[in-house]
């Protein structure tokens, strides 16, 4: 994502329409990814061991964030499906599948891919 905001992140203010969109609600997800991955998550297994230190305040941040960038993503791909012609499922199990459990699985990963692309390392896909 890093990569991508380097070489088209200046679509967002210099063609502003739905594509640039997008790019723009992707620079909400690095900041997601740092909080899931070093406050949430940490939260969270402290609070199964009986330390509640972080991870209520952070539930009040980080979820509602998440679930706000899912539903305005989902808003705007219905409206391209709308003009496609296609239909969207709505499988409300599912949304929140996906950002509590899939975000749990990604964030960590997408930290890593971050830092080694703003340290410059070798890419190997």
């Amino acid at each position: 994502m890093i990569e991508g905001f380097k070489y088209h992140g200046d679509l967002v203010w210099k063609r502003p329409h739905l594509p640039a969109f997008f790019v723009a609600v992707d620079f909400l997800f690095p900041l997601l990814d740092t909080f899931f991955t070093f406050a949430y998550i940490p939260g969270l297994i402290l609070a199964f061991t009986g330390r509640f230190y972080i991870v209520g305040p952070l539930s009040v941040l980080v979820l509602p964030l998440a679930f706000l960038v899912v539903i305005v993503m989902y808003y705007k791909e219905r409206h391209i499906f709308d003009l496609l012609g296609l239909r969207v499922r709505r499988n409300r199990f599912a949304v929140i599948l996906y950002v509590l459990g899939y975000q749990f699985i990604m964030s960590p990963i997408c930290m890593i891919g971050y830092c080694q692309e703003i340290a410059g390392s070798a890419k190997r896909w």
